[in-house]
């Protein structure tokens, strides 16, 4: 993360209230607004050059980082992406499905009965921020990636299984 440089773009998804659909994620918001706090505050991103998605939908998702192989918002508002740094917060659940351990993002409108279609694959999330282009880009996931929804909800949230999150 570079200081002042008015070129950066941020991403910040705050998940926290999940309806009926998975259990709340009870500092989703506040740890997002911590985020932009230190973003704007201490680091010199210009508050329009954040992009901040509170309770994001899997089209909200998908609007900004992109699907199907085309680009996004992010990638639309980097006039020169060779010159801009990208830092993405998302404090989100995750959850691991399949026999291949697919580590997946949840987004507020996710069913657990249909993960592949109703969530975010880390796997195309990186490869959605691979197509940036930008000169640097950090991720960091807030979010614990458990098998069952047993686990969200009865902390501390640890899989006992090894789970494939990072690509290789």
């Amino acid at each position: 993360i570079s200081v002042g440089n008015e070129g950066d773009i941020a991403v910040i998804v705050g998940n926290e209230d999940y309806g009926r659909n998975l259990p709340i994620n009870p500092n989703g918001h506040s740890d997002a607004d911590a985020v932009k706090e230190l973003l704007t505050g201490k680091l010199g991103y210009r508050p329009e050059n954040i992009i901040d998605l509170r309770d994001a939908t899997l089209a909200d998702l998908r609007r900004v980082f992109g699907s199907d192989g085309q680009p996004g918002e992010l990638r639309s508002r980097l006039s020169k992406p060779e010159d801009s740094d990208v830092f993405v917060y998302v404090a989100s659940h995750g959850l691991v499905s399949g026999p291949d351990a697919k580590g997946y993002l949840l987004p507020v409108d996710a069913r657990t009965d249909d993960v592949a279609s109703t969530a975010l694959a880390l796997q195309d999330l990186y490869a959605a921020l691979g197509q940036v282009g930008a000169r640097t880009t950090m991720l960091v996931l807030e979010a614990s990636f458990t098998r069952s929804l047993v686990d969200i909800a009865n902390p501390p949230n640890l899989p006992q299984d090894d789970v494939v999150a990072m690509p290789e």
